[in-house]
This record gives C-alpha cells, sequence and structure tokens, in this order.
C-alpha cells in the first residue's frame, strides 16, 4: 500500500514561516515539523554565508503579512525576491504569504541568501 503524501493539514492555524537552509531561530520558539510558528511579539532569524555577512531578520506577523526588519554585519545592500531595497538595516519590508529569498551583499563580494516561505 502506498503511504499518504506529507500533508500541512496538521499545522496549527495562525501565522507561521518554514525557513531554508542555513537559518536558524534565535531565542525560544515553536516548531510544528519544518513550520515554526510566528508569535506576535515576532521571532529573530539568523544566518550567514560562507563569505557572507552575518545576518539577522525580525519578523513581525502584522495583519495578514509579515514585516521584515533586516540588520547584517558588516553593512551590505538587501534584495528581496530579486528587487533592490538598499542598504541594510532595513525596517518594515513587507513579506505577503509565499516563498522568499533575502539576499544581503557586501562591497567585498560576500552574500547571504535567506529562503522562508510564510503563511499567514
Amino acid at each position: 500500500p502506498a503511504s499518504a503524501p506529507p500533508s500541512d493539514a496538521a499545522i496549527p492555524a495562525g501565522p507561521r514561516m518554514r525557513l531554508g537552509p542555513g537559518a536558524r531561530v534565535l531565542g525560544p520558539h515553536t516548531r510544528h515539523g519544518p513550520w515554526v510558528a510566528l508569535p506576535g511579539a515576532g521571532l529573530l532569524v539568523e544566518a550567514q554565508g560562507a563569505d557572507g555577512p552575518k545576518v539577522r531578520v525580525r519578523l513581525m506577523p502584522r495583519g495578514g503579512r509579515v514585516l521584515a526588519t533586516v540588520a547584517s554585519t558588516p553593512f551590505g545592500q538587501l534584495t528581496v525576491d530579486d528587487r533592490a531595497l538598499g542598504g541594510t538595516p532595513a525596517a518594515m519590508v513587507p513579506l505577503h504569504a509565499g516563498a522568499h529569498t533575502l539576499t544581503v551583499a557586501t562591497e567585498a563580494g560576500g552574500a547571504t541568501t535567506l529562503t522562508l516561505t510564510v503563511s499567514p
């Protein structure tokens, strides 16, 4: 007999996200399989590429979307979903439901990319 395909049906309702490889959640959090619940106070995520900056992203659920504040050490240029948004730190970057790619690139040529999926 074939086994049932994995389902997201068991995921509790409410704001949540799924992180791509290389990212980690800092501080206390609730995990449901690959999903991490987004509490009203927000969540802090960190990633660092092999030659890229250390990137910290604060994710705050707000009205069916998530607002991201992105900081990096050292300073870098932020792109979200191939759209250049300028230098870090960057505040109140809207992320609607779906998959997103955030990249911070430094003048020295290093880059860190963070992938995440947001679900309201």
